[in-house]
This record gives C-alpha cells, sequence and structure tokens, in this order.
C-alpha cells in the first residue's frame, strides 16, 4: 500500500488552486519516499503548477507536459532521491475517474520513468470537484492521499474511493457534500 502524505493545507491549495482553471490543470510534485511494513509513504515536499510556458497544449478535454519539462523533474527527482507525482484535472467532472487517454499517456510516463528514476514509486493524481483518484503509475495500484495537521484528512481511500451523491443524498442535503466526503473518508479510516 502507498500513501501520498500533504502536510496541511498543502493538498486544500492545490486542488482549490487546479479547480480554478476553466481547461485541464496539471501539477508535478516530488516527495520523499519513506518505506512502511505494507508498502511505503511519499511525504510531499515540492509542488509545482505547471504553467502555460511548461505545456505542450491545455485544452478543456487534454493537457501534456512538455518533455523537457517532465525530464528536467525527472532528473531534480533522481539527483535528489525524490519520487514524482504527476497530478491533473478533469474540468466539469465531478468523479474522478481515469480515462483511456490517461492510461496511454502513463503507460509512456512508466517507460520514461522506469530508465530515469527507477527504484521509486510514482504516482498519477485526479482531481475533480467531489473526489480524488490516485494510483501508481502504470500499474493501476491504489494509492491513498492524506493531508496531516492537527486532523488526519483522507481525499482518497480504497474503502470510499468516491463520494456516492445518490446514496448519501439525504445527508448530502443535510450538512453539505464536504461534510459528507469528510464522513466517508473517516469511516474508510476506522474499518
Amino acid at each position: 500500500m502507498t500513501d501520498l502524505i500533504f502536510e496541511s493545507p498543502q493538498f486544500d491549495i492545490l486542488r482549490r488552486t487546479l479547480l480554478s482553471f476553466s481547461t485541464e490543470a496539471a501539477a508535478i510534485l516530488l516527495s520523499t519516499e519513506v518505506p512502511t511494513a505494507p508498502g511505503s509513504r511519499l511525504l510531499v515536499r515540492e509542488i509545482h503548477i505547471m504553467s502555460d510556458a511548461q505545456l505542450a497544449y491545455r485544452t478543456s478535454v487534454g493537457i501534456e507536459i512538455r518533455p523537457e519539462v517532465v525530464a528536467q523533474f525527472s532528473h531534480e527527482a533522481r539527483t535528489n532521491d525524490f519520487s514524482l507525482t504527476f497530478v491533473h484535472t478533469h474540468p466539469g467532472a465531478t468523479r474522478a475517474v481515469f480515462s483511456p487517454i490517461d492510461d496511454a499517456g502513463e503507460g509512456r510516463l512508466k517507460l520514461f520513468l522506469a530508465k530515469r528514476n527507477a527504484g521509486h514509486s510514482h504516482v498519477s493524481v485526479l482531481v475533480g470537484s467531489e473526489g480524488v483518484a490516485a494510483r501508481l503509475i502504470g500499474a493501476g495500484e491504489i494509492v491513498r492521499v492524506f493531508q496531516v495537521g492537527r486532523t488526519l484528512d483522507a481525499y482518497y481511500d480504497e474503502h470510499s474511493p468516491q463520494l456516492q451523491i445518490d446514496t448519501f443524498d439525504r445527508q448530502v442535503r443535510a450538512f453539505g457534500t464536504d461534510a459528507q466526503a469528510e464522513t466517508e473518508c473517516k469511516s474508510g479510516l476506522e474499518s
């Protein structure tokens, strides 16, 4: 099991910033990998929101980071013994579900990272307005996303990977989507 760990309020700021774009948005994270008994924890050290100059293109249905930018961050990760995490959005989609285009891009990225940054876990994160999905690049293994501060906030957990609005409609109407998502994530951590 791999966990991606943000210090509070890093993830909230990242998510809010990426979702503020009307087109797809992306970021690259550099993390220290700490081995644990069941897998590893990736402790986020640096967050880099991609500017237009760092992108080959950006539309409402696609985004691509320039190859030279990926190579630059790959070099920095290799030099500093970091893992890489690639984050992007699907504007207009409430649920965070990886697309076939995401799958194909990760396949190419996995081959590149296996040559340039072997020995580390690398992650892909998809941020939606009502959910987060994360997985190891090219492997499909679920990665849990947490933010640590005064409280432990789980943004993705295999026990409740997506907020199911229809299932919890009464709670959502009474308490709002944020409160319901928090309830869902916390109940997933306790089981």
